[in-house]
């Protein structure tokens, strides 16, 4: 990857979420297929893209909230677990794992990912930490893969861009001190996977994450390594109401070359939620399709 598409990439995604504070919401996962370097995708690049929620709003005291997903268009996917952690309703956790794969091998392509929740805190000042470790196959490897990430808090992103390049990869960041933080704080997980032209089935596995670390926890927690004695929180009442529409909000592409699925991945530790699901596929070659 060129240093300066790389410092771009890396610029864009801190800028996105320095100017937009975020809004108190519940667990959200976003995938989109990009065209081009820049973060957020512009339209113009945007090849396909997913969303999925589960209605599980601010995150309590002593809660965890998991998501999987499955992201899967023709040219790439991702699929995954967010985990979401509240400890003593001030220390926090937002955990990703997952596999990012270029089917065709085609490039280059990026393909953006974006994990978010809301937590219970108490005010004051605090130290955050991020890491983004993981590690590629034998063609992400020879195709020069890479993934930048970094983590927001409260819309801001005081913690570096982090650079995973193909081979094993473990880079971190923080401690850093963070003011200002309230009875509210959203924490936002952001990856940028870039796939370069190469073999079939390139693969780029990794869990990142970012924490304000509860010392009693010395394991960062993960969907093997939840804190004993903390309970899955469940979606807000308003939410069941939405769960037979949740279901049924779908869409499909006629087109088979260029549909895509963004569903969730059952498991022993998820329990009942509501799934709101979106999608848009556009192929640069071919005027914008709308799908109801």
């Amino acid at each position: 990857m060129k240093r300066s598409s790389l410092l771009l990439s890396a610029a864009l995604l801190v800028a996105t979420y320095a100017v937009h504070p975020q809004q108190a919401h519940g667990a959200t996962v976003t995938a989109v297929l990009c065209a081009g370097a820049e973060f957020p995708c512009l339209p113009a690049n945007t090849l396909d893209s997913g969303f999925r929620a589960n209605n599980v709003n601010t995150l309590l005291a002593n809660r965890y909230t998991l998501l999987s997903f499955v992201f899967d268009d023709a040219s790439a996917n991702f699929t995954g677990t967010m985990l979401a952690v509240d400890s003593q309703g001030k220390f926090v956790y937002l955990w990703g794992g997952g596999v990012g794969t270029s089917k065709l091998g085609g490039g280059p392509l990026w393909l953006d990912v974006q994990l978010s929740q809301s937590y219970v805190t108490v005010p004051g000042t605090w130290s955050f930490s991020e890491f983004n470790s993981g590690g590629c196959n034998a063609n992400a490897t020879a195709a020069g893969d890479n993934i930048l990430a970094t983590l927001a808090i409260n819309g801001a992103t005081p913690l570096p861009v982090m650079n995973g390049v193909c081979q094993p990869f473990n880079v971190s960041g923080g401690p850093v001190a963070v003011g200002g933080i309230g009875v509210v704080t959203t924490l936002t997980g952001l990856a940028q996977f870039k796939f370069n032209a190469g073999g079939a089935n390139q693969q780029v596995n990794l869990p990142w994450g970012e924490d304000f670390p509860d010392p009693a926890i010395t394991v960062f927690p993960d969907p093997n390594n939840l804190p004993a004695g903390f309970t899955e929180q469940a979606p807000e009442p308003a939410a069941w109401l939405l769960m037979a529409g949740g279901l049924l909000a779908v869409g499909y592409c006629p087109n088979p070359s260029t549909s895509s699925v963004w569903s969730g991945l059952s498991g022993g530790n998820v329990g009942c939620r509501a799934d709101v699901e979106r999608r848009r596929s556009r192929h640069s070659t071919k005027s914008p399709s709308t799908h109801t």
